[in-house]
């Protein structure tokens, strides 16, 4: 069992690291099956162009021409035939390949020849049955290899006893599924039966599935015609037509049926039964609709719901989520924020420096400048430690201001006389203790104890719900639309993988701690293009005192003060004087340490590793 708790902890662990490759991963992966799954192999049937011949023996001559478009590579194309009922067979069956307005005639093949590979049957044709199949009896397999190209084939054949004579009335009937079993999309039908002779006495035809088309009958010519812009795949097309009995004098398949069939009767079931179909399609898709429709907006409140589940204690500002800067100070010790952004990097003199400019502005330490006798340059900087506890807790303090006069006060030039005159190996070994706390603390502020415990924001049985209203979108959606299918199936998956990425990442630690990280690093952005931004607006001498100390830790304190400077000297803003000679203190202190950090890594830094993100 410890083998596979570690194992366990292992994989967890490299998850966490490669979290995003993982993603990355998967995103790829999804966008191949969506390009294999409209790549894949297909014809549509972008031409059908049918005549039916009835003829007075009540058989039927069929030539039917057939335009396909082809997507891939294939070696055999399937027509599908289905038969009037009790008709078992078709005969004089000939198939004809078109090309540039010139058809040739197919091999038929024989029986001994169908289990041949279909390489070796290239150019033929066969006829196959199957009686249990009551939809298509007749299937002519063409073996033609075609890749990516548009064919167009010629069938011909007869079918035997294909009209009913009623012999109890004066109608005859075809009644036959014209398209049946087909699997693919149907473009352009156009279908024409021609009866025996002309002016028949009764004539009339339904077409049953499809709400679309036109059907014409003409007892003028002796036709009928049925027009059709498209049919979905998997649809069937079924005609009735009844005419005149004395057209089919030499029909041998009779039939008395009860109650006897009028044109009237007739007419009215028709009537009946495609007014139903109507109603079914319109109902059927109706109701499609409306269940997706309601599947979109219970889906729409899950994610949204799922958002903020994950994000309900997580209050960001406007600024937060839409502006790219700000100098909003983020509630974080000034000593922290160089860690922080740089968790690799220890501590640094600018650190320190910006450390005592806090202290000054807080009023724990008090600054004042030592002047010349014209008051034109300075030339030293007094301290005085107002707050003796900023020494007592800290042993570089204490080792910095060891030489305090009776009323706490010191000079610059002293403290560095101090750290001067001291051993070099004493300074270092303070000045590394120091650094090594302010590393502690800040590790302290990101213990797992401050991180959020989404277990309970997250059960697995939302999980599984969200997963399975996901599933029946997808699916729903692909009955409708393959492209509607494909789409919602992407925006469903970067959904996930969003959620997945706030699930581990972005909110890993309390929405208190998130929200300064966020506000530190965009600060962090906002100075090092303060140059490039207007802050004309910006007079308030209170915002540049809080917002030195960081510019000063960030090694952003030389372009602020020249924005600063650039500002003060082309507006009438007024400014502390403190402000003006600050940056010049901060560059002084760090000069004492510049020996100190000469080891350390460079200080102009210019990317930032987020471990805090």
């Amino acid at each position: 069992m410890i083998g596979v708790s570690n194992l366990k902890k292992k994989v967890i662990s490299l998850f966490k690291k490669n979290w995003k490759y993982c993603l990355l991963v998967i995103l790829v992966l999804s966008i191949i099956l969506v390009i294999k799954n409209i790549n894949k192999r297909h014809y549509d049937i972008e031409d059908y162009n049918s005549n039916i011949q009835l003829k007075n023996d009540g058989s039927i001559g069929v030539s039917t021409r057939v335009q396909y478009n082809i997507h891939g590579k294939y070696d055999l194309l399937v027509i599908p035939q289905a038969l009037p009922k009790d008709v078992d067979t078709i005969n004089n069956v000939e198939v004809y390949e078109i090309k540039n307005n010139k058809q040739v005639l197919l091999k038929k093949g024989t029986n001994a020849d169908i289990s041949k590979e279909a390489k070796m049957n290239a150019g033929k044709y066969f006829v196959t049955s199957d009686l249990a199949e009551t939809n298509t009896k007749v299937k002519v397999r063409i073996y033609q290899p075609v890749e990516n190209e548009r064919v167009t084939y010629k069938l011909t054949y007869n079918v035997p006893n294909a009209i009913i004579n009623y012999g109890n009335s004066n109608i005859s009937e075809l009644n036959w599924n014209i398209l049946s079993n087909w699997g693919h999309k149907f473009s352009n039908i156009d279908i024409t039966f021609d009866l025996p002779k002309k002016n028949p006495q009764i004539l009339r035809a339904w077409v049953r599935g499809t709400t679309n088309g036109k059907i014409t009958t003409s007892k003028k010519n002796g036709k009928v015609n049925f027009n059709l812009n498209s049919l979905s795949e998997n649809k069937s097309l079924h005609l009735r037509l009844i005419c005149s009995k004395d057209l089919f004098a030499y029909n041998t398949n009779n039939m008395f049926k009860t109650p006897i069939p009028t044109e009237s009767s007739i007419a009215r079931y028709e009537y009946k039964n495609s007014d139903k179909v109507k109603r079914n399609s319109k109902i059927k898709y109706t109701g499609k609709y409306i269940s997706i429709t309601i599947l979109l907006i219970v889906m729409t409140i899950m994610g949204i719901f799922s958002w903020r589940v994950l994000s309900r204690n997580l209050v960001l500002s406007n600024y937060l989520k839409f502006t790219k800067y700000s100098f909003d100070i983020p509630n974080i010790s000034v000593k922290y924020v160089r860690s922080i952004l740089f968790p690799k990097r220890k501590p640094n003199r600018n650190v320190y420096a910006a450390y005592i400019v806090d202290l000054i502005n807080k009023g724990d330490l008090v600054l004042n400048p030592l002047r010349t006798e014209n008051y034109q340059t300075i030339y030293d900087y007094e301290l005085q430690v107002k707050d003796e506890q900023f020494i007592e807790n800290n042993r570089l303090n204490t080792l910095l201001f060891s030489n305090l006069t009776s009323d706490n006060k010191i000079k610059l030039s002293e403290i560095e006389e101090t750290v001067n005159l001291m051993k070099i190996s004493e300074v270092t070994e303070t000045y590394k203790q120091w650094q090594g706390k302010i590393k502690e603390e800040v590790d302290n502020l990101f213990k797992l104890e401050h991180k959020r415990n989404l277990k309970g924001y997250f059960t697995k049985k939302w999980l599984i719900y969200w997963t399975l209203f996901n599933l029946v979108g997808v699916i729903l959606f692909f009955i409708v639309s393959k492209w509607l299918g494909i789409i919602i199936a992407t925006i469903l998956i970067v959904n996930d993988i969003s959620l997945i990425y706030i699930f581990i990442n972005v909110y890993k630690y309390k929405p208190e701690i998130f929200i300064e990280l966020r506000r530190l690093k965009i600060l962090y952005r906002s100075l090092r293009n303060i140059e490039k931004l207007e802050l004309n607006d910006v007079g308030d001498e209170n915002f540049w005192e809080k917002l030195l100390p960081y510019a000063i830790a960030l090694n952003t304190g030389e372009r602020t003060n020249r924005k600063l400077y650039q500002l003060y000297s082309e507006s009438n803003i007024f400014m502390k004087d403190s402000i003006l000679y600050i940056g010049d203190f901060a560059e002084k202190i760090g000069e004492i340490f510049i020996r100190l950090d000469l080891n350390s890594e460079t200080l102009n830094i210019k990317k930032i590793n987020y471990k805090y993100w």
